[in-house]
């Protein structure tokens, strides 16, 4: 699957990546250069396995707070669709 974060302010795609941990790990760096605000306008979104749709993630204060506690790692990261060793 493929996992991008846009910029809904400039309607820019800041980058796509195939793991979410790295799309978190992006967003969680942001976030300690610049701040939570300069997130805000930013979605993460993933493409349906068939590759057809895209399905939001997070966004803006959410999408900071996910990342911050991944990077952490204080929080399992829950996308719908996946399943994560606890689950099991």
């Amino acid at each position: 699957m493929i996992y991008e974060l846009y910029d809904w302010d400039d309607a820019n795609l800041v980058a796509a990546y195939h793991d979410e941990a790295d799309a978190l790990t992006e967003v969680a760096a942001q976030v300690c250069a610049y701040g939570q605000a300069s997130v805000m306008t930013w979605t993460l979104l993933i493409s349906t396995p068939d590759g057809m749709h895209k399905e939001n993630v997070a966004e803006g204060d959410a999408l900071a707070d996910l990342a911050l506690r991944a990077s952490a790692g204080t929080a399992a990261v829950d996308t719908p669709g996946t399943m994560h060793p606890d689950d099991a």
